[in-house]
């Protein structure tokens, strides 16, 4: 990874939006697809110097912690609160906190790490910590939370309650600022238990769009720069067309026309169309995207027009909010990027599989027909189609489904929730329910998703 300082003008609107949400303790979601950047932009509001610049003499309270989902050990509410304490901990020593103040901090991450998988331990020292850095030691607490889509859909309600409540007794004190590729009700239903946690961020959901040309331009200069070539100035507009400034793009065309400019050659940009790993690329961006936004995207290739009304209206308003699509004065919508938009046209032009299952919008499309799911079956869904065509256990299903219960009762006894949940699958998917198609029981083991690809 690029270390190289980023400068004090690297997307400066954004980051100067976000510096005034941690002054003023409010809290904000940052949405945007795949590779389109949000590493650097994480990297940025960590700088000291750019924090220095935005935050003047506030940067001395206010204590920035980044925590990446990726660091979990397990998917479970105890080892997400020991990382945030951890990361507390950590970035305490980093900022040059007092030894006092870090030493009660390793104290209470100690006492966390004393009793494992004892959640409510580890929230009562979540808590006390936090009360004491804010209330006590009067700091402002700013917690960075990266790839937030791998944990939110995955942990209990309750986890994301108590993050609310623990910001509710540090007003103002204590913010969130997540990342992440969908909005929050995209990845889960907004049930009471989670409606606090996700008003937090209703009023402060900032698009993160890809670069501009400037933007573009300072990439392809850091990329030259670690590559030791020298980069022409006049390839830069192409690029810019090409990747409509988007990270992961950038970066593959840089790779793919290495080779021409250390030869003093012009890159063969046609071919890139058709090369492999820009299509992965371009893969990456449509996983990241809801069904609903790809549909959108599919009639906009295939019509040149946009869909007008207010449902679609609202995934209009994502996908610019993304940077995905531009919208000019007196211009039909368009993709920004030529290499995304013909990735798309050659989606629309490939038969739409016999089943498709779509996990954060809980539907499900088979043989055309569109079929919306309830919580407990579409969570069971979700895990048959991630694992189709194997033998499912039900114990791991039972896992899946009651996350928050002792998985080491489980299966200890007999437990019908299960069939009862497999039952209503059943009747909502199957044409025959009594005969299932897709639904199969495996005797002795559990249950196997079986579709036609």
């Amino acid at each position: 990874m690029d270390r190289t300082p980023l400068p004090i003008t690297f997307r400066y609107h954004l980051v100067a939006t976000l510096m005034r949400l941690m002054q003023a303790g409010e809290s904000a979601a940052v949405v945007g697809v795949a590779s389109v950047g949000k590493s650097n932009l994480v990297r940025c509001l960590q700088q000291a110097d750019i924090q220095a610049a935005h935050l003047g003499p506030d940067k001395r309270e206010i204590l920035i912690v980044l925590m990446d989902s990726n660091d979990l050990a397990a998917m479970t509410e105890w080892n997400f609160l020991e990382l945030l304490l951890y990361r507390l901990s950590f970035h305490g020593q980093s900022a040059n906190l007092p030894a006092e103040v870090v030493t009660r901090l390793e104290e209470w991450h100690e006492k966390v790490t004393r009793r494992p998988d004892d959640a409510l331990n580890a929230q009562r020292c979540l808590e006390q910590a936090l009360h004491w850095l804010c209330q006590v030691k009067g700091l402002r607490v700013v917690f960075l939370l990266d790839e937030f889509e791998l944990i939110y859909p995955q942990l209990s309600q309750r986890t994301w309650a108590n993050l609310r409540a623990l910001r509710d007794k540090n007003k103002y004190s204590l913010s969130y600022l997540l990342f992440l590729r969908r909005d929050l009700e995209d990845m889960r239903p907004v049930t009471p238990e989670v409606e606090a946690f996700v008003e937090l961020f209703q009023t402060h959901i900032l698009g993160l769009k890809p670069y501009d040309l400037p933007g573009t331009e300072l990439m392809l200069e850091r990329l030259s720069f670690r590559q030791r070539v020298e980069w022409p100035v006049q390839y830069t507009a192409q690029v810019f067309d090409l990747s409509g400034g988007h990270g992961g793009l950038i970066r593959v065309i840089f790779g793919k026309a290495l080779p021409a400019l250390k030869e003093g050659r012009s890159p063969d940009w046609p071919t890139l169309f058709y090369d492999a790993e820009v299509k992965d690329e371009c893969g990456k961006i449509w996983s990241s995207l809801t069904s609903g936004e790809r549909a959108w995207l599919v009639g906009l290739v295939e019509t040149g027009k946009w869909e007008t009304e207010p449902d679609n209206r609202v995934i209009t308003d994502k996908l610019i909010r993304k940077g995905l699509i531009g919208v000019e004065p007196a211009q039909e919508p368009r993709l920004i990027s030529t290499l995304f938009a013909a990735f798309v046209r050659q989606i629309a032009a490939q038969d739409r599989p016999l089943f498709e299952f779509d996990a954060q919008q809980q539907s499900c499309s088979i043989e055309g027909r569109e079929i919306h799911l309830p919580g407990l079956p579409a969570q069971l869904l979700d895990f048959l189609y991630q694992h189709r065509g194997q033998n499912c256990r039900r114990l791991d299903l039972l896992r899946h489904l009651y996350p928050e219960e002792d998985h080491r009762q489980l299966g200890k006894i007999p437990d019908f929730r299960l069939d009862a949940v497999v039952k209503s699958l059943r009747e909502k998917i199957e044409p025959d329910p009594q005969n299932p198609r897709y639904i199969k029981t495996v005797r002795g083991v559990g249950f196997r998703l079986d579709i036609d690809e």
